[in-house]
Order: structure tokens, then sequence, then C-alpha cells
């Protein structure tokens, strides 16, 4: 049984992303790369993302969803619509500051859509680093409380992730 996922589905103008179950960051490779892709076209006009069936969220994913609230909010100019049922992730999100950036929306029916899988990519542990350092910048840029508790993970991902890049120049 497939418990932990991303999948999505294009309906009519809009990209609906549907998270579901304990989600790290160890998964979320072709989440990130999903979100690269999705940034780079142009036959979409707004984004949807639902969180109703997850049970966790570690704070790269968090930050995931961050860069897609970023991106309605700087291209669509309105926040991101989150589907959220229960309230401890809705809590959890609002602890990080994302009533700042997204409207929050009860779940109401399922999505009928034939969702597509978004599956995991092998990523180098440097550019696993990056998508880490990327996840957690963006958490920062929310607020001032998210840059305290946040300021420390970014800091040691620079270095880590500076130290490999001169380790794999060195290598060649």
């Amino acid at each position: 049984m497939e418990q932990d996922h991303y999948k999505y589905a294009k309906i009519d103008s809009k990209y609906y992303i549907k998270l579901a179950g304990e989600l790290r960051y160890n998964w979320s490779s072709g989440f990130n790369a999903f979100i690269e892709e999705l940034f780079k076209r142009d036959d979409y006009d707004d984004i949807l993302v639902d969180v109703s069936d997850v049970t966790y969220l570690d704070s790269t994913n968090i930050g995931l969803v961050a860069q897609i609230a970023r991106y309605v909010i700087d291209n669509f100019s309105h926040k991101l619509s989150v589907i959220i049922q229960g309230n401890e992730i809705k809590n959890l999100l609002k602890d990080m500051g994302f009533a700042e950036i997204c409207n929050f929306i009860p779940k109401e029916d399922e999505v009928n859509e034939d969702l597509k899988s978004i599956n995991s990519e092998s990523k180098s542990k440097n550019e696993l680093g990056r998508m880490l350092l990327e996840a957690h910048k963006t958490l920062m840029e929310i607020n001032k409380d998210n840059e305290q508790k946040f300021k420390n993970v970014v800091e040691m991902l620079e270095r880590e992730t500076d130290q490999e890049s001169d380790e794999e120049v060195e290598s060649k």
C-alpha cells in the first residue's frame, strides 16, 4: 500500500497537488523537481495544495510548500489555497507563519481527477543539500520568528553544501 506520496492533476487551468502520509526530506526530491518544472510552465493560472491526508510534514516539505506559496503570490497575486483537515497540520503551518502566505480551506469533497504520482528521484548528496538549503531559506523568509528558528540550520547547510561543492571540484 502506498502510504507516503505526492500526486498531482491538472484540472482546467489549475494544478492540484495532493500530499499524503508521512513526508520527510529523503522522499521529497521528486516533489522538488516537480515544483521546479512546474514553475517553468505557463499552461496554468493557479495552484492548489491539499494536505488533508498528511500525517507528518517535516521542515523541508513545509519549505517546499512555502516555495509554492511564494510563487503563487508573485505570479498570481493571491495567497496559496491549502486544503486542510484537522488541527494538527493546520496548527503546525500556522506556527510556521503560513497564515501570512496561505488561505486554509476545509476539505469538502475528494478530487475525482486521475492523479499522477510524483516519484522520488535519486539526488547526489550535494543536490539534496541544496534542496534542503533552499527549502529552509524559504521558511526563514516568511517571518522573523522563522528567521530565528532556522538561522542555524541554514548556516550549517550552507557550510555543508559549500564543503561538498569544494570536494566535488577537487575530485575532478
